[in-house]
C-alpha cells in the first residue's frame, strides 16, 4: 500500500523512476532524474540503466571518458588498451589479417602486458574456437582409433571398411552426417535410427551400398531389432480388403513420424497433413480428382517428417507406395529385399553437389488407384495401389501445387461378353435382312452398289442393339446383386464409346443413300385436262398454276416426319432433368449413356403413338391425294427404274372409264422389265409380309406383265415412300446414334439434344435444296 502511495506521489510531482528513460540516457539515483552519457568520449548507458560505461569498441581514459579504438585495432584481452593489428595498404585501402577459422586472436603477453601487434596462436588437439577462446570438444579429442565425422568420433576401422561413396549424389556434408547416424544406428540408437531412415526416404530410397539405406539393404551385415520399416514385403496382404455387402466408401488415413520416431495416426479427415491429401474418405467406383496451392513460406521446414498411408482397422498395416523422382523415372527395388516402400516425404531441402545450392523437391501428385474383383457373386475384393510423384519448385516462384488423383478399375461387368453373343446374332439377322433388301432394290433396277448402304445400316443397327442390351443387362445385374452399382470397367467404357461412334459412321452411309436416290427419283405430272400434250405445251399458262400447287405441296412432304425430332429431344430433357437420374446411376459414361438412350426412345415411342393414333383416327395424311384430284393431275414418282408410286388424280366426272376407286388410287406400280404397253397391267394387293419388310417376295405373274400394289387398309399415299416420311426407322435411329455419341462424347445431356436437333436442321436444309434441284430439273415448274 505504501508503495502505492509512493508511486502515485512520484507521478503528481513528476519525478522520473527507473526504467523511463529512453534511448542513450541514464537514471541518477541521486537526482532521481534521466541524464545523457557523453557520446563525444564514447560514452554508452550501462546495462544496468544507473551509469555509463565504454562503447564496446572502446577502452576506458581516466573517470568519465573513453578512447575509440580505430579499425585496424583490437581491444586486449583485459579490455585496457588497444594492440595493433598486422595491416597492409592495398592501393587506396587498408587490408588487415584475420586469424584462421581453428585460430585464436591473442592480444597479451603472458604476464598481462600488451602485445606490440595482435598475434594469432593454434588451439591445442582437443579444443576448438569459440568467441576466441580454445575451449574443449568431444569430437576434437578423439582417441587415435578414432576420427571426427560431423561432430562425432567414430571409430576409423568402420569409417574405412564401410563402402567408398561414388555415386557423387549426395553433398559431402550430407554424407558424413549419413555415416555418423549410420554408426549410431549400429549401436541401437533409436533416434539415429529414425533420422537415418528420414534421409533414407527423402534421397528416394538409393539402391547403393554406400549410400543413406546400407542398413535396409544389408540387412545380413547387422542385425537390429528396432530398425524402422520403410519397405513391404511381397506377400503383404495389407491393401487387400474384402468389401462388405452394401460398402461404397472407403477411408485412408495417414501416419506421420516425426525424426525422434514419434508416431502419430490421423483417420479423420478433419485432421489433413497437407492440403489435398489423406486422410480422406473415398467413394468406390467413382473418380475424383483435387488440385491444391500452397505457399512453401507457410510449411514448417524443421518438422522433418515422413509419412506412410494406412487403412483405419484393429491392427495398423501400411500400404505399399511406388514412387516416382523428378525425372519421371520410378523408384526400382533393385538391392531392396521387397517390391513395395512404404514411406514417403511431403517437402524438403536438397544441397545439389553441382551447382552447391539448395533445391526443393515436393510431392506434386498422389494417385490412389482402387482395383475391385469380383471375390464371388455377391463379394468384392478392393485392391489398392498408391503412387507418389516429386517435382523440382521453380526458383521464381514459391508456390506449389499438389494434386490427389482416385482412379477405379472396376471388374468386368459382361458388357463385351454380351456384345459379341447380341451383335453376331442381331447383325446376322438384320446383314440377311438387308440381303434381302439389296434383291429387291436390284430386281426394281436400282444399282448393285447399294448393297453398301444396305449392309452399313444392317451392320449400325445391330451393333448398337447390342451395346445397348449388354449395357442394359450390366446395369441390371449389378444394382441388384452386390448392394452397390459399381461404374464398368475402362475397357468396356472404351468400347461402348468405339461402338458408339463407329455406328453413327455407318448409319450416315444409309442415311446419305437414301437422300441421294430421292433427290434423284424421275417425277411426271400428268394433266388429263390436256389431249396428248407435247413437251413443250406440258405446262401452259392455264394449267402451270396447278401444276405449281401441285409441286407446292410435294414438296411439303420431302421432309415431312412421323414425329418431330425437337419434340423428342425435348421431352428426353425435360424427363432427365425432372427425374434427375443421375442420383440412381453410378458416374460411368456407359451406364449415363444407356440410361439416357432408354428416355430418348420412350420420349420418341410416346411422341410416334400420340401422332400414329392422330393420323389413323383423327387426320389421315391424304393431303396429296385430295391436291391432285383438286387440280386434275396425277403424280408418277419412280424410286427406282422399274418401280414407281402412282397418285391418281383424274376429275371422274370426265370420263367415268377411268374411274379408280378406293385404295387404287394411290399404289405402287412394278413395271415390266421388257416393255411399258399398257395393256399387259395386273392388281394384286400386298402381303402382311412384304408391308412389313417393305419388299416384293415373289412374282405373280411372268416378266412381262406389270403390276398394281395396293394396301387395302392404308390410306397414305405411296409415294410417301421416297421422303423421309417412308425413312422415319433410318432417320430416327441415326439421331439416337447422334445422341447418343455427343453425351459420349462431352456427358452433356443439353448439349446432345442440341447437337441432335441442329443436325436434323441442317439435314432438312440440304434435303429441301436438292429435291427442289431435283424437281424443277425433271419437271420445268420453279416454285
Amino acid at each position: 500500500m505504501l508503495c502505492l502511495l509512493f508511486l502515485m506521489v512520484f507521478r503528481v510531482v513528476g519525478i522520473k523512476t527507473p526504467g523511463s528513460c529512453s534511448g542513450g540516457q541514464f537514471y541518477d539515483s541521486n537526482t532521481m532524474e534521466c541524464r545523457s552519457c557523453n557520446a563525444n568520449v564514447s560514452m554508452v548507458p550501462a546495462l544496468d540503466g544507473f551509469g555509463c560505461t565504454c562503447a564496446a569498441d572502446s577502452i576506458p581514459k581516466g573517470i568519465s571518458s573513453c578512447k575509440q579504438c580505430n579499425a585496424t585495432e583490437l581491444i586486449s584481452a583485459d579490455g585496457t588498451t588497444c594492440v595493433p593489428r598486422r595491416c597492409q595498404k592495398s592501393g587506396s585501402r587498408v587490408v588487415c589479417r584475420r586469424c584462421p577459422n581453428d585460430y585464436i586472436a591473442v592480444t597479451q603477453n603472458f604476464d598481462g602486458s600488451p602485445m606490440k601487434e595482435v598475434t594469432c596462436f593454434k588451439c591445442h588437439r582437443g579444443y576448438k574456437v569459440a568467441n576466441n577462446k580454445c575451449v574443449k570438444c568431444e569430437e576434437c579429442a578423439c582417441a587415435r582409433y578414432e576420427v571426427a565425422v560431423s561432430g562425432k568420433c567414430l571409430p576409423k576401422k568402420y569409417v574405412m571398411e564401410r563402402p567408398k561413396y561414388s555415386e557423387n549424389k549426395l553433398h559431402p556434408s550430407a554424407l558424413l552426417d549419413i555415416v555418423k547416424l549410420e554408426y549410431l544406428c549400429t549401436q541401437s540408437d533409436i533416434r539415429a535410427c529414425h533420422a537415418l531412415s528420414r534421409e533414407c526416404v527423402r534421397y528416394y530410397y538409393p539402391s547403393d551400398l554406400a549410400g543413406p539405406c546400407r542398413i535396409w539393404i544389408q540387412q545380413n551385415l547387422t542385425k537390429l531389432a528396432d530398425l524402422p520399416q520403410l519397405n513391404l514385403d511381397y506377400k503383404n496382404k495389407n491393401n487387400i480388403i474384402n468389401l462388405k455387402h452394401g460398402q461404397d466408401t472407403l477411408l485412408i488415413g495417414t501416419a506421420s513420424y516425426s525424426p525422434s520416431g514419434a508416431l502419430k495416426l490421423l483417420g479423420d479427415e478433419k485432421q489433413s497433413i497437407f492440403p489435398c491429401l489423406p486422410p480422406l474418405n473415398i467413394r468406390v467406383g467413382q473418380r475424383c480428382s483435387f488440385k491444391c496451392t500452397k505457399n512453401i513460406t507457410d510449411i514448417d521446414w524443421a518438422n522433418g517428417k515422413i509419412y506412410e498411408l494406412y487403412l483405419p482397422s484393429n491392427t495398423y498395416k501400411p500400404l505399399p507406395i511406388k514412387i516416382y523422382k523428378p525425372d519421371s523415372n520410378s523408384v526400382q527395388k533393385a538391392s531392396w529385399p521387397t517390391s513395395k516402400f512404404s514411406r514417403f516425404f511431403l517437402i524438403d531441402n536438397i544441397l545439389s553437389t553441382a551447382t552447391n545450392m539448395t533445391t526443393v523437391r515436393y510431392l506434386s501428385k498422389l494417385i490412389v488407384t482402387l482395383q475391385i474383383e469380383r471375390k464371388s457373386i455377391n463379394s468384392l475384393t478392393l485392391n489398392i495401389r498408391t503412387e507418389v510423384f516429386y517435382a523440382i519448385k521453380s526458383p521464381l516462384s514459391d508456390v506449389i501445387t499438389t494434386q490427389l488423383i482416385v482412379e477405379n478399375e472396376m471388374p468386368s461387368a459382361g458388357v463385351l461378353r454380351g456384345i459379341e453373343i447380341w451383335g453376331g446374332i442381331l447383325s446376322a439377322l438384320l446383314c440377311l435382312y438387308a440381303l434381302v433388301q439389296w434383291r429387291a432394290v436390284v430386281r426394281r433396277g436400282g444399282l448393285q452398289v447399294s448393297i453398301i448402304p444396305l449392309l452399313a445400316a444392317a451392320l449400325a443397327d445391330g451393333l448398337y442393339c447390342a451395346t445397348f442390351f449388354s449395357t442394359l443387362h450390366a446395369l441390371a445385374g449389378e444394382a441388384g446383386t452386390l448392394g452397390i452399382t459399381l461404374p464398368l470397367s475402362q475397357i468396356e467404357e472404351d468400347a461402348i464409346k468405339a461402338i458408339v461412334f463407329s455406328v453413327v459412321a455407318l448409319k450416315a452411309i444409309k442415311v446419305i443413300w437414301i437422300n441421294r436416290n430421292h433427290c434423284n427419283c424421275d417425277i411426271f405430272f400428268i394433266d388429263w385436262t390436256i389431249y396428248n400434250p407435247s413437251i413443250a405445251d406440258s405446262y401452259n399458262t392455264k394449267s402451270k398454276w396447278r401444276a405449281i400447287l401441285l409441286a407446292k405441296e410435294w414438296m411439303e412432304c420431302q421432309t415431312k416426319r412421323r414425329t418431330t425430332p425437337l419434340a423428342t429431344n425435348i421431352s428426353a430433357i425435360l424427363v432427365i432433368y425432372v427425374l434427375d437420374m443421375h442420383q440412381y446411376i453410378p458416374k460411368s459414361d456407359g451406364y449415363t449413356w444407356v440410361v439416357a438412350v432408354i428416355v430418348w426412345w420412350s420420349t420418341y415411342i410416346a411422341n410416334y403413338t400420340i401422332k400414329w393414333a392422330m393420323y389413323r383416327f383423327v387426320s389421315p395424311p391424304t393431303a396429296l391425294l385430295k391436291v391432285c384430284r383438286g387440280v386434275d393431275i396425277s403424280l408418277l414418282v419412280f424410286q427406282e427404274e422399274f418401280y414407281a408410286h402412282y397418285v391418281h388424280g383424274r376429275n371422274e366426272e370426265i370420263d367415268g372409264t377411268m374411274k379408280v376407286l378406293g385404295p387404287m388410287a394411290s399404289c405402287r406400280i412394278v413395271c415390266a422389265t421388257q416393255a411399258l404397253d399398257g395393256l399387259s397391267w395386273v392388281a394384286n394387293e400386298r402381303t402382311l409380309l412384304e408391308k412389313l419388310l417393305d419388299v416384293e417376295l415373289t412374282n405373280r405373274e411372268g416378266s412381262n406383265i406389270s403390276t398394281l400394289l395396293y394396301d387395302i387398309d392404308d390410306d397414305t399415299p405411296s409415294c410417301l415412300a421416297v421422303t423421309w416420311w417412308g425413312e422415319e426407322h433410318t432417320l430416327a435411329t441415326f439421331e439416337a446414334m447422334v445422341f447418343g455419341c455427343v453425351l459420349l462424347a462431352t456427358r452433356e445431356i443439353l448439349v446432345a439434344a442440341s447437337v441432335t436437333i441442329f443436325v436434323w436442321q441442317a439435314m432438312k436444309q440440304v434435303r429441301l435444296w436438292f429435291s427442289y434441284r431435283n424437281l424443277t430439273q425433271k419437271t420445268g415448274i420453279e416454285i
